[in-house]
């Protein structure tokens, strides 16, 4: 680490190992620093430039336990990004079963629209995602 005294070292170590924000934790699955950012009573509902919250960037990476934490923690259910998709509408379109499962019991609407119109039920079909259908629509989606 060129020209710096060694106790300066581990600073910079633990430095690159620590996530810089919310959303690089949770679409990393970094649980514990996700944690630490709870501890801090950080907002959970950042946007980034793209409108994606940490649980948008948690469901598309599949980071189960992340975005069960951050759902847990109050995380918004009903966020959506700058083309209005919620996270319903990312784990549908990825077929994350568990994950559509668990935001519909935390009360994510099925019937949410994004800004073309498309319901998580539209999205999970255009991807081909049979389980997650069959999932939405005995809640009640409707075709």
């Amino acid at each position: 680490m060129g020209g710096l005294p060694a106790e300066l070292q581990p600073v910079l170590q633990k430095i690159d190992e620590t996530p810089l924000t919310l959303h690089e934790a949770a679409k990393n699955g970094d649980l514990k620093a996700v944690q630490e950012f709870l501890e801090k009573k950080k907002p959970l509902d950042p946007q980034d430039h793209k409108g994606i919250t940490p649980l948008g960037y948690a469901i598309g990476a599949n980071r189960i336990a992340v975005a069960k934490l951050l759902l847990d923690s109050r995380a918004n259910p009903f966020s959506v990004d700058s083309t209005g998709n919620s996270g319903l509408h990312y784990a549908s379109g990825y077929g994350r079963k568990e994950l559509v499962e668990y935001l519909l019991k935390v009360g994510a609407s099925v019937q949410q629209p994004n800004s073309q119109g498309q319901t998580p039920l539209a999205v999970a079909t255009m991807n081909k995602q049979e389980a997650v259908i069959q999932i939405l629509t005995s809640h009640g989606a409707q075709r």
